[in-house]
């Protein structure tokens, strides 16, 4: 099974049981959720940065 280290929700622990595959997983503390969390709005802001410069450069190019 692929590694992926990344933040899960909606069930997906239970959605992969269900479908007989046994994902390793860990309950973060309320720190490591919280820098987690931030890390993953970052991660969103450079990819929404990403989209908005492509789209400007897109817009300049017509």
């Amino acid at each position: 099974m692929p590694v992926y280290r990344k933040l899960v929700r909606d069930n997906i622990i239970a959605i992969i049981k269900a479908n007989k595959q046994h994902p390793q997983f860990r309950i973060l503390s309320a720190n490591a959720y919280r820098d987690a969390l931030i890390d993953k709005l970052r991660e969103e802001v450079e990819e929404l940065n990403r989209a908005n410069q492509l789209s400007d450069k897109k817009m300049l190019e017509k």
